[in-house]
C-alpha cells in the first residue's frame, strides 16, 4: 500500500464497534481497474504504473501479498475499492481483544538432534 499511496495519501482513519476495529486508507493516485483488483493481492503484480520508478528499485510487489497472508492467517477481512483517476481505499477489519481472556505463552524445550537439520538463508542484495 506504501507504494500505491506514498505520492497520494489522502486519510487514514478508523471506527470501531463492540468486537471490531474498521481501518480504511484512501488515496487520490490512479486508481485501479476493476479487472485487476483481483489481482493486486499477488506476489510481484505491478499495475502499469508510469509514475514507479524501477531503476531506484520502488516496489517489486510484495507488500500487499504480505498484508492478504497476514489477514489470511489472522482471519481478518480485507477489502479494496477503486475507481480509475478518482483514487483506492483500502478496508481492513481487525477484531478487537477480549481483556478477560489473557494467552500466556509457556516456555517450551526442543531436545534431540540437529545433525539432519537443513537450514535455507536468503540474502538481500540491497
Amino acid at each position: 500500500m506504501h507504494n500505491l499511496a506514498k505520492d497520494n495519501l489522502q486519510q487514514s482513519n478508523h471506527t470501531c464497534d463492540n468486537t471490531n476495529v474498521y481501518i480504511t486508507v484512501s488515496d487520490t493516485g490512479i486508481g485501479i481497474p476493476e479487472s485487476q483488483q483481483e489481482y493486486i493481492f499477488d506476489e510481484y503484480y505491478q499495475l502499469d504504473n508510469k509514475v514507479r520508478d524501477h531503476a531506484k528499485g520502488i516496489g517489486f510487489g510484495f507488500g500487499l501479498a504480505l498484508v492478504r497472508r497476514m489477514c489470511k492467517l489472522l482471519q481478518h477481512e480485507i477489502r479494496v475499492e477503486s475507481e480509475v483517476n478518482k483514487g483506492t481505499r483500502f478496508h481492513l477489519t481487525l477484531p478487537l481483544g477480549n481483556k478477560n481472556k489473557v494467552l500466556v505463552k509457556q516456555e517450551q524445550s526442543i531436545s534431540g538432534s540437529i545433525e539432519n537439520l537443513n537450514i535455507s538463508m536468503m540474502s538481500n542484495p540491497y
